[in-house]
């Protein structure tokens, strides 16, 4: 509804890195009238211009996907604070735990939580990566490694739900809005 009426990426590049960035912006908008979802759509939308600007890779190597995963892992989730908190002022309190202190006081999780969590991350991180590697070396055949990764996937999702129903009543996130 706001892509296309923009001229999504029919438009020269520069109005696609604008376009991005609007519908970004408006999706922090449309998901709550605060400023933290405002800078959540705002980042999303400048590391999607940002991408735009940067050269694709055409063959990706298992560094540059390794690399590739981390980053996206990394901002997606760091904007997630944003999402998550109440405030702008809480979400500085959770980057300053994350960077500068221990994490599990802010968010209730013992430190067992954290590392499960942590794991989690790691794990889906890595798979995309380790089967290109493999794949390199011709030690495994194209298209194997995603079943590996769906079943890493699958189990710690089912480790994630043990997890969150063992803590009790958790309000869905949109219960606010």
């Amino acid at each position: 509804y706001l892509y296309v009426p923009l001229g999504g990426n029919q438009v020269s590049e520069r109005k696609v890195i604008r376009n991005l960035w609007l519908v970004f912006l408006f999706s922090g908008l449309w998901h709550g009238a605060g400023w933290n979802f405002v800078l959540w759509g705002a980042l999303h939308g400048f590391f999607l211009s940002l991408e735009r600007m940067v050269p694709s890779i055409k063959k990706p190597t298992y560094l540059k996907s390794l690399l590739a995963h981390f980053y996206c892992f990394l901002v997606v989730h760091l904007a997630w604070v944003l999402f998550r908190a109440a405030r702008i002022g809480d979400a500085l309190d959770v980057y300053e735990q994350l960077f500068f202190g221990a994490l599990h006081p802010v968010l209730n999780l013992d430190s067992h939580q954290c590392f499960i969590f942590i794991l989690a991350g790691a794990a889906l991180l890595m798979p995309p990566a380790w089967g290109l590697w493999l794949r390199e070396r011709g030690t495994l055949a194209e298209g194997f490694e995603r079943v590996g990764h769906s079943l890493m996937i699958l189990s710690l999702l089912i480790l994630c739900l043990g997890t969150l129903g063992a803590q009790g009543f958790n309000p869905f996130i949109y219960f606010r809005f």
